[in-house]
């Protein structure tokens, strides 16, 4: 049974989206080196900060947790998620 919850979906990066690292540090330095400074701090152009990802994610495990208690779930998601269910753990 193949279930799509879009709380799993990776950080939204507004502004940052489809550049890489160095092209965000080349256009948006200052506001990336707040982003990785501080949690709290979403990326350029309304993004998502970790800590809201973080909500996102940690309300998606308890809505797990509770539908599938005791059950082997395996998710298919993306990196920042995982490293938070990781944290979380």
């Amino acid at each position: 049974d193949v279930r799509i919850d879009e709380s799993l979906r990776e950080t939204d990066f507004g502004a940052w989206e489809g550049l890489t690292f160095g092209e965000v540090r080349e256009r948006y330095g200052d506001d990336l080196t707040a982003w990785l400074a501080s949690p709290d701090t979403a990326p350029t152009g309304g993004g998502e900060s970790f800590t809201q990802v973080a909500e996102r994610v940690a309300a998606a495990r308890d809505r797990l947790v509770a539908r599938y208690a005791g059950r082997t779930v395996l998710l298919v998601t993306h990196v920042t998620p995982i490293k938070t269910f990781v944290r979380l753990a």
